[in-house]
């Protein structure tokens, strides 16, 4: 099947679309679950987390999950791009090829 120019820009738009929507939904849901929760991701969470530093990444985010619900834990691979930007509801865990946590994950 060959695609048009215009085909291949509509796609393109439509999982941009999807892309955000899916980002919007999942920021709304960690801020609702913070303010239920009377506490804000930053005042009482950690700086980091050594203590799941060697753990199987799923482990991790699990773990945090269940002290912090308020927070977005990702699970990443250790060399992929992310963006900068600085996020206190967030902690980004990198791991390495076998799925362990590579590096103290932290808030941000």
């Amino acid at each position: 099947m060959k695609f048009t120019r215009f085909a291949t820009l509509r796609l393109s738009l439509l999982l941009l679309v999807l892309l955000v929507d899916s980002y919007i939904l999942t920021t709304t849901k960690h801020t609702a679950l913070a303010l239920e929760d009377g506490k804000t991701s930053m005042s009482s969470c950690p700086s980091s987390f050594p203590e799941l530093t060697g753990l199987p990444g799923e482990e991790a985010k699990a773990k945090i999950e269940k002290e912090y619900p308020s927070l977005l834990v990702q699970v990443i691979p250790e060399d992929s791009m992310v963006t900068m930007d600085y996020r206190e509801d967030r902690v980004r865990i990198f791991v390495d090829a076998s799925g362990k946590v590579a590096r103290d994950p932290r808030p941000g």
